[in-house]
């Protein structure tokens, strides 16, 4: 995940904006979808995110959509400073 957070980091415009959507153990059982490479809570992905981006607008982390009836997505934007 840091190699592909460090590519991102690096194609990304300076002051430009990424969004990720990622799935959190918070809100879902992402164990036992096989489809998710890694498995964090919402805490350990803003974590992460904040070593390469600026965790913009707290409303847009908590902002859910059901996207198959099943998993909760979160939406992350994200703001390259440096």
């Amino acid at each position: 995940m840091n190699s592909a957070l460090r590519e991102t980091n690096r194609v990304t415009k300076l002051k430009g904006w990424v969004v990720f959507s990622v799935p959190t153990m918070d809100l879902n059982d992402t164990y036992g979808d096989k489809s998710h490479s890694w498995h964090m809570s919402l805490k350990e992905w803003l974590d992460l995110f904040k070593n390469y981006f600026e965790v913009l607008a707290r409303v847009f982390i908590k902002f859910m959509k059901f996207v198959d009836g099943k998993t909760c997505n979160t939406f992350i934007l994200l703001k390259k400073e440096s």
